[in-house]
């Protein structure tokens, strides 16, 4: 008898057991949406120099000038404003007239081609803006190319302790995203 009745103990739980788990449950239903992603737009910016100097000037006397162009081309998949800046040196530097203009044609070394269309920097190569913050800004959208040409005089009025005297400049082109 009492194997019988551990039987129906146990019986009688197992039934208790599955009836209260079906008064616990409920209708239920899903969606789902797959195939999401997400990128980040990209910025760059090339130039077509070949690795060497836009502007050279030797042995030069006082009004000596010499010219360069550069074609700056906008990469990036986002609008960016572009800047430049240059990174001046030497005691020459106070003494050479710098003229930046922005246009079209022309392309390195030569500026066989190129029409301005504006002029982006008048002054001494030692006044060059010489970072981000101190350059004029313009807004740029992919695919977005310039030509600049770059003019730099030894100044006509340069003092003779100017003779000897040497300068060097890095032009820098970068481009940060709106």
């Amino acid at each position: 008898m009492s194997r019988k009745l551990l039987l129906t103990v146990a019986i009688v739980g197992a039934v208790g057991a599955l009836s209260g788990f079906g008064t616990y449950s409920a209708f239920s239903a899903t969606t789902s949406n797959t195939g999401n992603s997400m990128q980040a737009g990209t910025v760059s910016i090339t130039d077509d120099h070949t690795a060497s100097s836009l502007i050279g000037l030797s042995n030069a006397k006082p009004g000596d000038t010499t010219t360069g162009c550069i074609k700056v081309t906008y990469t990036g998949s986002l609008a960016a404003d572009v800047r430049m800046y240059a990174t001046p040196t030497g005691a020459l530097a106070p003494y050479l007239n710098v003229t930046v203009k922005r246009g079209a044609g022309g392309s390195y070394p030569s500026c066989t081609g190129f029409t301005a269309e504006a002029t982006t920097f008048t002054g001494t190569l030692a006044t060059l803006p010489a970072s981000w913050a101190g350059a004029m800004s313009e807004s740029w959208t992919q695919g977005e190319s310039h030509s600049y040409q770059v003019a730099v005089t030894l100044d006509p009025n340069a003092p003779a302790s100017a003779q000897g005297a040497s300068a060097g400049v890095s032009f820098t082109w970068e481009a940060r995203n709106q």
